[in-house]
């Protein structure tokens, strides 16, 4: 266990390293239509995050597992993740 702590701590620490030189035109590059920019695929991935821990939780808990829906789309719209510094 502890080398797998340590293995994400070298992929957090390098992901950061990446984030951090990216600058704000690269962000909010357009990848083509229907696609996400980098700042909303960001946004996302913590959304999922979120919901995701609650469905493992619940999932503990609830006989049958019904857990929260998950609409990516709106949530990166309602969170204005395109227009964040």
């Amino acid at each position: 266990m502890m080398q797998l702590a340590k293995e994400l701590r070298t992929e957090i620490d390098s992901s950061l390293q990446r984030l951090r030189k990216l600058n704000e035109s690269e962000a909010i590059r357009d990848r083509g239509p229907g696609k996400w920019i980098r700042k909303q695929i960001l946004g996302h991935l913590i959304d999922s995050a979120a919901t995701d821990h609650q469905r493992f939780v619940r999932a503990q808990f609830d006989d049958p597992f019904v857990g929260p829906g998950y609409d990516g789309d709106a949530w990166v719209a309602l969170h204005g993740y395109r227009d964040r510094p």
